[in-house]
């Protein structure tokens, strides 16, 4: 069903897509600059806050992502199987997050 979260928290089709859409397409501008500015030999400083900009905005979205996994498949995993298993499923999200 549209909307709905799926009992392993892959849902993909929730209501924040379009924020973490709109926010992956500035990374995504922000990061073919990055590349640009380096073929074109600009200076290291000014690519690097760019590049910095393009990490902050992924952040951002994986931010959102992590926000509705809590919200909406989490406390599924958790009414679905038992609640150690969902607990460890999210810290693993969450571990790959802050690597």
């Amino acid at each position: 069903m549209e909307g709905s979260p799926r009992p392993n928290g892959t849902d993909v089709s929730w209501a924040r897509r379009e924020q973490v859409a709109k926010r992956l397409k500035t990374v995504e501008g922000q990061l073919r600059a990055v590349r640009r500015m380096v073929l074109e030999g600009e200076d290291c400083l000014d690519i690097a806050t760019q590049a910095a900009a393009a990490l902050e905005g992924l952040r951002g979205a994986m931010k959102i992502v992590l926000r509705n996994y809590m919200d909406d498949c989490l406390d599924v995993n958790a009414l679905e199987c038992d609640r150690e298993a969902a607990f460890d499923q999210f810290v693993g999200v969450v571990e790959r997050f802050i690597r």
